[in-house]
């Protein structure tokens, strides 16, 4: 019996093996409009990425000098897949952690416009072993190669199979970025080195030599089942090939103890037991100026492995200013999102450099770079988040007074002097501010009757509460309506004094008489329902206007259309309306009650 790899192999290699696509004459790749220069790509990256000058530099003019050279060979009428003197310019990035690289990493690929794939080093074992093969990262490469082409207007309407083309071709010229790359390094204990690990690294050094990588994994019994099954039915397997030539890897890592061992062998002072690998003095950082492929060697990398990735970028470790740069920046997304939360609320939110700077300050004691920023941030303005969407109010500028206290009480106290300082609450009986916040968030308007105003008043001076406390009680369960009907046209409520002994009621009258007003749409939807009734059972199902009007009142209690009303009124009746086919019924308001009643009297009246 042949086993699932070499049958899958079989069977394409009996069907023809398509190694990797190269654009035939007429059909335009890519690669033959490109053009971009380094320092585009740098102006691009500092509009998102804070410092870490010389990371964006290499990044940028390596992998715009690979892509161009590519171009011109082209050009050339060559064949970049052929052009064995070209040396391929992969690159590794040591860094703290939080300090960037796979942000710079990710923003590098998109400005580029080509496939680019993270992959976990750590995620990944040798053939043989649990774990993913390292194959598999240029199969995600593929993928979203695949994704790229089928948003693209020109490609999107062709055929799977050629998109998929198209995606080969693109995707041997990604980008694949390997986090965590240091937790491979082979460290020899009591019993040796980890075989997995070794494994795994002579199985990155053959992708970035160069090889062919089957997009079909001929060894997953998956694929085997599902190739033999089609094979049955007589579809043709066509397991096209990405040839990784050209690809370029990105390594990365935080190499803690590499310092240790290039110092070792500079013969200098030994660093003290512990150190850190973010020690900020002069002499530490110099030592990465001294890095040479040795140093990547002694600390576990296989020296043909250190000798595919001549190009070495140390990341800085961000400091307490640069933290607070990317604050600053107004593309920062920890920013942007509260904002964008508050916003969501009808809260504009704004903070001054002395919030930011404060933030920073928290983030750059955690040690943990830009990482450290989220964590911060959420520290500093859960509270905002918990209780801003209860206060009528449409701005805030947050103070350092507000952002230290803890206590709920008093921070909701502190908060209402800051707003009455800044006379954001202007009107001083506070009905006004809540109308105020109603029409900021739901751009609804709520018109109170002075008696309704007057009333207002004396029920929360009896509670103890301000009458905007009050309004925000009494319609607290009522704005999910308000919302609902704001998105169908139903904006402004008028509300006398009655409104204070049912909230509810009042509303749902307000609604009624403003839905009359375009009683075509609720009669159209009720004669959706009908049409289907006949198209279903053949029953012409006639409707009094008393009972439209009910339906369209209970559509409104229960913020439904009048057409699932009355599909949930008459669901469990499928039997009745079999039994009625062909007939005429009316069915009138006082049915509503007793459907079950109907249907009984109208079975009767047709049998007899």
């Amino acid at each position: 019996m042949i086993e699932n790899g070499r049958l899958v192999q079989t069977i394409i290699a009996s069907q023809g093996y398509k190694r990797s696509l190269i654009t035939t004459e007429g059909d335009k790749s890519f690669i033959d409009s490109f053009n971009l220069r380094p320092s585009e790509v740098v102006d691009y990256l500092n509009e998102w990425i804070i410092g870490q000058e010389k990371a964006k530099w290499t990044l940028a003019t390596k992998i715009c000098s690979h892509l161009n050279g590519i171009r011109h060979e082209m050009e050339l009428g060559l064949d970049p897949m052929d052009n064995d003197e070209r040396v391929k310019s992969n690159i590794l990035l040591i860094g703290p952690t939080g300090s960037g690289k796979t942000y710079v990493m990710r923003k590098t690929a998109k400005k580029f416009g080509i496939p680019f794939v993270k992959a976990d080093a750590t995620k990944f074992s040798e053939t043989g072993y649990v774990g993913r093969n390292v194959d598999e990262i240029i199969r995600d490469l593929f993928k979203n190669a695949l994704s790229l082409v089928q948003k693209d207007s020109e490609y999107k309407n062709l055929k799977l199979e050629e998109q998929e083309d198209k995606a080969v071709e693109l995707a041997q010229y990604g980008i694949v970025f390997i986090d965590e790359f240091d937790k491979l390094a082979e460290r020899k204990g009591f019993f040796g080195g980890d075989v997995s690990r070794g494994g795994v690294q002579r199985g990155l050094l053959t992708l970035t030599e160069e090889t062919d990588v089957p997009i079909i994994d001929t060894q997953n019994p998956m694929e085997a089942i599902k190739i033999a099954m089609a094979v049955q039915t007589g579809q043709k397997i066509k397991n096209r090939m990405i040839n990784t030539r050209n690809i370029i890897f990105i390594f990365s890592g935080v190499f803690a103890g590499l310092q240790d061992i290039i110092q070792k062998r500079n013969d200098q002072k030994k660093i003290g037991f512990g150190a850190d690998f973010h020690c900020k003095s002069k002499e530490t950082n110099k030592l990465w100026d001294d890095l040479i492929a040795e140093d990547l060697m002694n600390f576990g990398i296989e020296g043909e492995l250190v000798g595919r990735i001549p190009v070495r970028v140390v990341l800085d470790r961000l400091s307490e200013d640069d933290l607070f740069q990317i604050l600053k920046n107004p593309k920062s997304s920890i920013v942007l999102n509260l904002k964008n939360s508050m916003a969501g609320y009808g809260i504009k939110v704004d903070f001054g450099d002395d919030i930011l700077c404060y933030a920073a300050k928290l983030a750059y004691k955690q040690n943990t770079g830009a990482r450290g920023l989220v964590s911060a941030f959420d520290g500093i303005f859960q509270k905002f988040e918990a209780y801003l969407p209860d206060i009528p109010i449409n701005y805030l500028m947050v103070t350092k007074e507000l952002i230290n206290l803890k206590d709920k009480k008093e921070f909701l106290n502190t908060l209402n002097k800051e707003l009455e300082k800044a006379d954001l609450i202007l009107e001083k009986d506070h009905v006004a501010a809540y109308q105020k916040y109603l029409l900021k968030r739901w751009k609804v308007a709520l018109d109170f009757s002075p008696g309704a105003i007057n009333a207002l008043k004396v029920m929360a001076d009896s509670d103890g509460i301000t009458p905007c406390k009050k309004c925000q009680r009494m319609f607290l369960k009522e704005e999910e309506r308000i919302a609902y009907y704001s998105k169908r046209g139903i904006r402004r409520y008028l509300l006398d004094k009655e409104f204070l002994n049912d909230v509810s009621k009042c509303l749902v009258a307000n609604i009624i008489k403003q839905m009359n007003n375009i009683q075509h749409a609720k009669e159209e939807r009720v004669w959706r329902y009908k049409k289907i009734i006949k198209e279903k059972y053949d029953i012409t199902l006639k409707t009094s206007g008393d009972f439209v009007k009910e339906i369209s009142r209970m559509a409104i209690i229960a913020m439904k259309t009048p057409f699932e009303i009355c599909e949930e009124i008459f669901r469990d009746y499928d039997g009745a309306f079999h039994s009625l086919r062909g007939k005429e019924l009316l069915i009138e308001e006082k049915d509503i009650e007793d459907i079950s009643g109907f249907f009984t009297r109208k079975i009767i009246e047709n049998k007899y």
